[in-house]
């Protein structure tokens, strides 16, 4: 957690007390979304670029997604509503902006397919590894598998070069 909080400090130093804790699960840090739109929310294939007040256009990161995603009537532009007495926070414009530009480093850097690889490696490992009803330490589990990734993307920019 302290490498995400540190990540998330050279974009805003203002977002980690609004990501910890019990702050994670307050309004301005959700989104009602169909399933297909989470998952590509919170795989960064999708961003929230802020236009406005509670405004966003909503796009894919990369432009050459297969068919499939290119079928999702994207770019869209939308308003988010608000609670109509305002007693409800709503989404952060600061959260989604970091989303945003780390789905766009994330393809400007193909980085992504190296992580999408981890995430493919860590869920054949789960079964394996993690029980449902015992705590597990993910967050060593991810240091040391990124650690490995950014070795590997090392290794393939050099031999590029």
């Amino acid at each position: 957690m302290q490498m995400a909080h540190r990540i998330l400090n050279m974009f805003n130093p203002t977002v980690v007390p609004l990501s910890s804790g019990t702050n994670i699960d307050r309004p301005m840090n959700a989104l009602t979304m169909t399933r297909p739109a989470c998952w590509l929310i919170s795989h960064f294939k999708i961003a929230f670029e802020h236009i406005g007040p509670h405004t966003y256009k909503i796009d894919l990161v990369r432009p050459d997604y297969p068919p499939d995603l290119q079928r999702a009537e994207l770019p869209v532009t939308r308003t988010l509503d608000l609670a109509p007495d305002h007693n409800i926070d709503p989404p952060s414009a600061d959260l989604l902006k970091i989303h945003s530009a780390i789905a766009k480093i994330l393809y400007l850097s193909d980085a992504s397919r190296f992580i999408d690889r981890f995430f493919g490696a860590m869920g054949e490992m789960e079964a394996r590894l993690f029980k449902p009803d015992v705590t597990s330490r993910i967050d060593e589990y991810v240091a040391s598998n990124l650690a490995g990734c950014f070795e590997e993307m090392s290794t393939e920019e050099e031999s590029r070069i």
